[in-house]
């Protein structure tokens, strides 16, 4: 196969029926846990008691840091029949190239480990992704399920990141409650995560497409207080306003 284009940092490989993407500085623990094998990530994933986003995920240990280990499946009505397949390993590719894009324009979204993507059948594609665990966190649909509350000062916050997240030319396409955690800590921090379907825009989103982000938003919390009836006090019916005039804050 023809080598991959990865960012700078990041080192390709490739292997008997695909290729793994590897951050340079954390290659060896990467090797050491035998993540280029994807009979290993099935053995790590069969004992996976996390649940989130389209399917189970586990922790590993890597030293001064912990990792999360996920497989990538599709959502939606695609998910019954091709749920951990794709049509080609671009998609497996953006997991890591699109995340490490968007933190290098200031973007608060985890830092990706690697990837692996393998074949079979013919031209379909399944992947693994490693990401680096943004600790004690919770995400706003598991908040807003649960009722905790959120004060002003956090909405705020939480505005301001989908703020940055759209000044830095990111068109995240499913921005939700489940992709955005915010911190357990006295000076919560905000995440976004999911990025690898998100658009890489030359220069800031013109007034059209922060609208339909935020609506889509917006969306995502009106169907979960329908599911779940009205367990917050808090109201994201108000931050399109917030976000219109929102100043970019420090997390």
């Amino acid at each position: 196969m023809s080598p991959l284009e990865v960012p700078d940092g990041y080192r390709s490989t490739s292997l008997t029926a695909g290729w793994s993407v590897v951050h340079e500085e954390r290659r060896a623990i990467w090797k050491a846990h035998g993540l280029d094998d994807p009979g290993r990530w099935k053995s790590y994933l069969a004992e996976a008691t996390e649940a989130g986003g389209r399917g189970g995920w586990r922790r590993v240990d890597a030293g001064h840091e912990s990792w999360v280990l996920k497989q990538l499946g599709r959502g939606g009505l695609t998910a019954t029949l091709w749920r951990d397949r794709f049509l080609g390993s671009g998609r497996m590719l953006a997991n890591v190239t699109v995340p490490v894009a968007a933190r290098r324009r200031g973007v608060a979204t985890p830092e990706i480990v690697g990837a692996l993507a393998v074949s079979g059948p013919p031209l379909l594609y399944r992947g693994w992704l490693a990401i680096v665990e943004e600790t004690d966190t919770r995400d706003l649909a598991r908040r807003l399920v649960d009722g905790e509350a959120l004060d002003e000062a956090v909405q705020r916050k939480i505005v301001s990141a989908i703020r940055k997240l759209h000044d830095a030319g990111i068109e995240h396409r499913d921005l939700n409650l489940g992709n955005i955690l915010v911190s357990c800590s006295a000076s919560p921090t905000v995440t976004i995560l999911d990025l690898d379907r998100a658009r890489v825009h030359d220069g800031p989103l013109d007034d059209a497409l922060r609208e339909r982000g935020v609506r889509r938003l917006l969306r995502s919390y009106r169907k979960l207080r329908l599911q779940h009836g009205d367990p917050v006090d808090w109201d994201a019916e108000a931050w399109p306003d917030l976000y219109r005039s929102v100043a970019h804050l420090d997390q």
